[in-house]
């Protein structure tokens, strides 16, 4: 699940090379292209002249879905050197890929285009039973906050106090949406929606917006922008957290449990089908 995968612009051998690209990689697939160096999608763009005005219109559309696709490094790129080189420098420093599309094959994780679409299976990676912990639901939900400007996140049963008691656990992954969201330049805005009976007095209502307060303060987190909506348990059952470019469901919602516990979290990648209609109920 997450599957990174380091492709190098030049490698893919015409239009339709990039199709197959386009129709393999994306957040319902669970599959990602690091957009390594920054201009990789310019880079894959370099033969426009070699291309009819029709091919090129193709190319235009295949770039942009490609580009909704693929996940920044932070990781410096240096243009005296071969894509492949930089690459080797990245791996060597930690395990980030899945595997590396090259010009030709190296080894079994270094692989040619043509092996890659051609002579090898590709991993499903859209969903997995996972630890129901703080750092996996991070790893999970990074790629998404990445690339979206504003996050959606709905669970009926996620509340940080009850019957006077704060609930930590559930404060804990509030704190880490929170963290999650400052890490990259993107995600500007964080909509919860929340059980309503739950917040069923203005104190109740006052306390839960206190709690957002505090966990933006204690997160260091003050430009990140936080808005929340009390629905109706009835109509809201599912536990996702989504945006405009996908999502994730969580079948156990965003709750911990200690380690040696051994309880999983079922998680997947969302469909366009699946997405659809909670962009429709939240209207984006």
């Amino acid at each position: 699940m997450n599957d990174l995968y380091a492709i190098d612009p030049r490698a893919p051998r015409g239009l339709s090379e990039i199709k197959i690209l386009s129709d393999l990689f994306g957040f319902s697939h669970g599959r990602f292209i690091a957009r390594y160096p920054n201009d990789w999608e310019k880079l894959l763009s370099a033969r426009r002249n070699e291309l009819s005005d029709n091919d090129n219109a193709r190319l235009t559309i295949l770039i942009k879905r490609l580009s909704e696709n693929t996940i920044p490094l932070s990781e410096v790129y240096r243009m005296n050197q071969d894509w492949l080189v930089n690459v080797l420098k990245v791996e060597g420093k930690e395990k980030k890929f899945k595997k590396v599309v090259c010009q030709r094959d190296i080894d079994n994780n270094h692989i040619s285009m043509n092996k890659f679409l051609y002579e090898q299976d590709i991993p499903d990676a859209r969903g997995d039973h996972v630890r129901a912990d703080v750092k996996t639901y991070q790893q999970l939900i990074t790629p998404l906050f990445l690339v979206s400007t504003e996050i959606h996140i709905q669970d009926m049963y996620f509340y940080f106090f009850d019957r006077g008691r704060r609930l930590n656990r559930s404060y804990r992954v509030l704190k880490m949406f929170l963290h999650t969201a400052s890490l990259g330049a993107r995600c500007e805005k964080l909509i919860f929606h929340l059980n309503g009976e739950k917040f069923d007095s203005d104190c109740l209502e006052r306390k839960l917006q206190d709690d957002l307060m505090q966990a933006a303060q204690e997160c260091g987190c003050p430009n990140i922008e936080m808005e929340y909506s009390l629905e109706d348990r009835r109509l809201t059952h599912g536990r996702y957290v989504f945006s405009i470019k996908g999502g994730l469901q969580f079948d156990h919602g965003f709750d911990i449990a200690n380690r040696e516990s051994g309880r999983l979290n079922h998680v997947h990648w969302l469909s366009e089908g699946e997405l659809t209609p909670l962009w429709d109920r939240y209207g984006i």
